[in-house]
C-alpha cells in the first residue's frame, strides 16, 4: 500500500541535497525500498545521511517503505520520524548478540567506532567492537539472501607509499600494507575477511564499500576529523591551526555523492567485491584550511605551527575510483569548493 507524499522538514540535510540524491538514484532507491532496509550505526555520520535520504525518498516516491535503524543513541530527529511511523529504531549494541523480528532485503552495516581516542586508549576494545559487529551481522543473516553493504574504510590499505598515485581495490592484497599501531586498520581488515569467509558457507551477499574522507553536513565538528574542525573554527572566526604536516594529501567527497555511490554499491555491486568511495581529486591539508578560511570570510586565517620534515615525502591518502565509477555508473557531482560552501551554510544554521 502506497503512502501519500508528506512534507517532512529535514534539519540535517537540505531539501536541495535530498532532491539531488533522489533524482540521481531513483531506480536504485526504488529497488532498495521494495524490501525492508536496515541501517546499523544509524546515529553516525554515514547512517544519518542514509536514513534521511531513504525516508525522504519513500515520501517523494510514495513507497510504503520499512526502514530500520540500529543504534545505541537515537537523535531527536529520528525520534520524530519514529513518532510519525516513518522509521523504526532498535536500540542495541552491535558488539553484543541481539535479535531482530523481521527479515531485510538490504543491510547497510555502518556501525563502527571511528574514534582516534579509542584507537589510542583502548585499541583492543576498538578491534573487538568492529570484528564482533561483523560477526553478529553474519550470524543474523547467514541463512538469508540479504545483501549486506559492509561499510569499510580506506584504512584497510595501510600506509600509502609515496610512489603510489592512488589505492586500487587490489592493493588490499599487497604485502606492503601495514599499520602496526592502528587497531582500526587491523579491525577493518579482519571484518572484511570475516564477511568474505562467510560467503563460502552462507547464502548472504556482501559488498564492501571502502570509504575515504568526507566534507558535508552532519560531519562531527569536535573530533579527529580535520575538515570538520576547520569548518568550526572558520565559522567562529578563530584561527585554523595546523600542527601537523600541511603538505599531507587528502581528498574529500560531499555527502550527496557518498549516498549515491553507497546506494549504487548496494544494488549494483558484485557480491564479494570491494569499491572505493571517495573523491579522486587531491588537495593538501594546508590548501583545504586556506580554502575554508577564504570561503567563510574568516579574518583569523590559518596558523601553521607544525614543522614538517621536508626530507620525507608528504603522507598521501587517495583512492582510485575507476572501478566504482565504471562498474556502478556513478559520477562525482560536487567538487570541493561547493562542498565547503554547503557545509559552511549548514554549520552556520546549526550554530545559531
Amino acid at each position: 500500500m502506497n503512502r501519500a507524499p508528506e512534507k517532512i522538514p529535514t534539519p540535517g540535510i537540505s531539501a536541495h541535497d535530498l532532491e539531488s540524491i533522489i533524482s540521481r538514484s531513483a531506480p536504485e532507491i526504488e529497488q532498495l525500498l521494495l524490501q525492508p532496509v536496515l541501517v546499523t550505526g544509524g546515529s553516525g555520520f554515514v547512517g544519518r545521511w542514509l536514513i534521511e535520504t531513504l525516508v525522504a525518498a519513500s515520501l517523494k516516491m510514495a513507497i510504503n517503505a520499512e526502514i530500520v535503524s540500529l543504534n545505541r543513541v537515537t537523535t531527536a530527529w529520528q525520534g520524530e520520524l519514529v513518532r510519525r511511523g516513518l522509521l523504526q529504531v532498535v536500540n542495541a549494541d552491535i558488539s553484543k548478540s541481539f535479535h531482530l523480528d523481521q527479515g531485510f532485503g538490504y543491510v547497510f552495516h555502518c556501525a563502527t567506532p571511528a574514534s582516534a581516542a579509542l584507537n589510542e586508549s583502548n585499541p583492543a576494545e576498538m578491534q573487538r567492537i568492529i570484528e564482533q559487529g561483523a560477526e553478529n551481522i553474519i550470524q543474523l543473516f547467514s541463512e538469508t539472501s540479504t545483501r549486506v553493504v559492509n561499510v569499510s574504510s580506506g584504512a584497510v590499505y595501510g600506509i600509502q607509499p609515496a610512489d603510489l598515485q592512488c589505492f586500487k581495490e587490489e592493493w588490499m592484497y599487497s604485502s606492503r600494507r601495514v599499520l602496526p599501531n592502528s587497531a582500526y586498520h587491523h579491525a577493518k581488515v579482519g571484518a572484511e575477511e570475516r564477511f568474505n569467509r562467510a560467503l563460502n558457507h552462507s547464502s548472504i551477499e556482501v559488498v564492501h564499500a571502502r570509504l575515504f574522507a568526507f566534507l558535508a553536513p552532519l560531519l562531527p565538528l569536535d573530533q579527529h576529523f580535520a575538515a570538520g574542525n576547520f569548518i568550526r573554527d572558520a565559522v567562529n572566526n578563530s584561527p585554523i591551526i595546523i600542527s601537523g604536516d600541511h603538505r599531507t594529501v587528502r581528498t574529500y567527497m560531499y555527502g550527496t555523492d557518498l549516498v549515491v555511490w553507497l546506494i549504487a554499491t548496494a544494488v549494483l555491486g558484485r557480491s564479494g567485491d570491494a569499491y572505493n568511495i571517495g573523491s579522486p581529486y587531491e588537495t593538501t591539508i594546508g590548501e583545504l584550511a586556506s580554502q575554508i578560511a577564504r570561503i567563510a570570510g574568516s579574518t583569523a586565517g590559518v596558523s601553521f605551527i607544525g614543522t614538517p620534515d621536508l626530507t620525507l615525502p608528504a603522507h598521501r591518502y587517495v583512492p582510485c575510483t575507476t572501478r566504482t565509477q565504471r562498474e556502478l555508473g556513478v559520477t562525482l557531482d560536487v567538487r570541493l569548493e561547493e562542498a565547503v560552501e554547503r557545509t559552511l551554510r549548514w554549520c552556520r544554521l546549526t550554530m545559531q
